[in-house]
């Protein structure tokens, strides 16, 4: 797979490379089938979601380092601002198992989400920062709604400039005591 780098003219050369080794990566290490293992999941329980209101159903899988997959769906509510995000869903759903304890903070090496239509479409920025809550940098790839595979990038491209604990190290040389869990 290649990036093309025309479309991220704006992004350091040395930054793409990066982004695409870290692709590469997941690809080398738990092959292509896992992300379409992921797309078939997140395409599966998308239809479980609960969308009364946009009726805009979103499935999402979230692979662990260790390579497990937990999925997710969105949960509207009437007030919107209250509805659980598919990402979001997904990732709480890895959190409920211990996968913090037995991982660490970042445990996410990839995630994907499907949506009922396969126009582009990216975590909005509430999910984003969700998973870079979770990940150091990850995949973040899309599903169609059939199950296959659209379009996969990283984290770091979709969110360049994430707010985390590490922010308040790297800026301030403050550690603001929110360790991870061990």
């Amino acid at each position: 797979m290649k990036i093309n780098p025309e479309i991220f003219s704006h992004i350091k050369e040395e930054h793409l490379l990066n982004e695409q080794q870290l692709i590469e990566q997941i690809y080398e290490e738990f092959g292509m089938g896992i992300l379409l293992k992921m797309a078939q999941k997140a395409s599966e329980v998308k239809n479980n979601a609960y969308a009364p209101y946009s009726n805009y159903q979103v499935g999402a899988s979230v692979l662990t380092i260790d390579e497990q997959i937990f999925t997710g769906v969105n949960a509207e509510a009437v007030s919107y601002t209250q509805t659980t995000h598919a990402e979001e869903s997904a990732i709480r759903n890895a959190i409920s198992t211990g996968v913090i304890r037995e991982l660490g903070q970042h445990f996410i090496a990839a995630i994907l989400y499907a949506s009922p239509d396969s126009e582009f479409g990216a975590p909005c920025g509430h999910c984003r920062q969700i998973i870079s809550d979770h990940a150091e940098n990850c995949v973040v790839a899309q599903g169609t709604a059939d199950g296959d595979l659209k379009h996969v990038t990283t984290l770091s491209l979709i969110f360049p400039f994430s707010f985390s604990v590490l922010t308040f190290e790297y800026n301030y040389g403050v550690n603001i005591g929110l360790e991870p869990m061990t």
